[in-house]
């Protein structure tokens, strides 16, 4: 996977609330968070943290985490309680958020954000409603073909899976749920997630 392959990621989340087209959304999202993560990358002191916010809220703008959460929980997500789903909600989204801004500050940190460019390959609907936008991302010699999976609710567009040189993100974090399930259960599955959001967030504060 080329380096800059989470900026897809990126690059899509501040997308314009009332986008007449899917592909409009993540054109518009391309200009906006690119700048976003620029200043994310090349803050220093307090105003990284204030920098930080500011991509976190562009990422949850657009992100639909509820979707998200339980595509990646799965077959396990009928079998939680209500309150289970809350704790379960809240420690798998902290560590995607946490996971995407560590991972995207090294990788943007090494790329010339405005030398990114991103082609736009159509869009397909899907049999369950969502519109795949197909991209690919160019940054000097390297390239990675992104696709952004998004669902319109009320007039909004949300992106509900990413799919990075055919990974996506959704089936990646049931791949690794599923692994830990039958030997940790719910209790240990999400004591592994809050540790892990942990040690991410720690990270990111180690470069504040």
């Amino acid at each position: 996977m080329i380096r800059f392959a989470l900026l897809g990621l990126a690059l899509l989340c501040a997308a314009p609330a009332r986008a007449r087209t899917a592909t409009d959304a993540v054109k518009s999202a391309n200009d906006k968070l690119r700048d976003a993560l620029d200043v994310f990358v090349k803050a220093k002191g307090d105003e990284r943290k204030t920098a930080r916010d500011q991509v976190r809220a562009a990422v949850d703008s657009l992100l639909d985490f509820d979707e998200l959460v339980e595509g990646a929980a799965g077959r396990h997500w009928k079998e939680m309680s209500p309150e289970q789903r809350t704790r379960f909600r809240d420690a798998l989204r902290g560590v995607m958020e946490a996971n995407y801004l560590v991972k995207g500050q090294a990788e943007a940190g090494g790329v010339d954000l405005s030398k990114v460019r991103s082609d736009y390959l159509g869009e397909e609907k899907q049999d369950n409603g969502t519109v795949r936008v197909k991209t690919r991302l160019h940054a000097g010699d390297d390239s990675a073909e992104v696709d952004y999976v998004l669902k319109r609710k009320k007039g909004i567009w949300h992106a509900v899976d990413v799919v990075t040189e055919g990974a996506s993100l959704v089936e990646t974090y049931r791949e690794q749920i599923d692994t830990l399930w039958p030997k940790k259960q719910y209790e240990g599955v999400v004591s592994t997630l809050e540790r892990k959001r942990k040690q991410l967030e720690a990270r990111l504060d180690k470069t504040e």
